[in-house]
């Protein structure tokens, strides 16, 4: 940790991608290299920055909100700053952006460049998301985790490479029949903790091309498709079991009380206490959940 620099939450971490919450407020020196890609989005703007890569050289600039500064892997780097800075830190795995870069049918050594005055919209709503989401752990979810530093590897690519245009990729729904394998496979893996990656290999499609035409098929991206599954498995045990909700929720794939409670809510309208004294037309005593 570098001096000046306070953590606020510990850090939401994965496979992938590792998300830190800082805020700094006097002066800090540091200077080194590390094995990921590390993206800083500011949140709220003040402070002066004097920035040096080894590629790029030394710059200096006012940290904006929504400024974000890109520090490649493998690249030496120092930053000092005056005045307070609060940002985000996204710590991206480089395997990811490999991989995202071989779909996309680049190199899977292209480089990035490290800039301290980057924008980009998509960026920022991931980082302000990951934030805002902090006491949850979203990245305790693999799918949840795989599937935002997917999104994250393209802007990147995108953005901070020498790419004038990105490759695209075929954008043709999944098949019916594809549909049927992939429900199959949902349904018998439905409380294990599944990622794109297992979801796409099904199918022996890249993440990037399978969540594209799922979307293309759903309007949902895999993380919405998969807990829509566990939210209508749900509701079936809720009123054909007795099982507690307790229960429910771990068997249908949520790690937690409040997390399936939020999530059922937030899709069916009603806490799942509530979805079954409706459906059952009874007021049921608690059975281990308040919600």
């Amino acid at each position: 940790m570098s001096l000046g620099t306070q953590p606020l939450a510990d850090a939401s971490q994965s496979l992938w991608l590792e998300v830190k919450h800082e805020r700094a407020f006097r002066p800090a020196h540091l200077r080194h290299r590390h094995e990921f890609h590390q993206i800083g989005v500011c949140l709220r703007g003040g402070a002066n920055l004097a920035w040096w890569n080894e590629d790029a050289g030394f710059r200096k600039v006012l940290a904006g909100h929504r400024n974000i500064v890109v520090n490649p892997a493998e690249e030496s780097h120092s930053i000092d700053w005056t005045g307070s800075l609060e940002r985000i830190m996204l710590e991206l795995n480089c395997g990811v952006v490999k991989r995202i870069a071989g779909e996309l049918g680049m190199r899977d050594d292209i480089n990035l460049h490290g800039t301290p005055s980057g924008r980009d919209d998509t960026i920022w709503h991931l980082a302000f998301m990951l934030y805002r989401d902090t006491e949850a752990n979203p990245l305790a979810s693999a799918l949840y985790a795989e599937s935002v530093a997917n999104l994250l590897a393209v802007r990147l690519l995108k953005q901070f490479t020498d790419t004038k245009s990105m490759p695209s990729l075929s954008v043709s729904p999944l098949t019916s029949k594809q549909m049927a394998i992939i429900d199959e496979y949902i349904h018998t893996c439905l409380g294990e903790d599944i990622d794109v990656s297992r979801l796409a290999g099904v199918l022996n499609l890249g993440p990037l091309q399978f969540s594209r035409r799922l979307k293309a098929r759903t309007n949902m991206s895999p993380h919405q498709y998969v807990t829509n599954k566990r939210i209508h498995r749900a509701c079936e045990l809720l009123v054909a079991t007795r099982q507690s909700i307790v229960d429910i929720g771990l068997e249908v794939g949520f790690s937690g009380q409040s997390h399936f409670a939020a999530r059922f809510k937030q899709i069916v309208g009603a806490t799942p206490r509530e979805y079954r004294n409706i459906k059952n037309g009874t007021q049921s005593k608690d059975e281990g959940w308040t919600n």
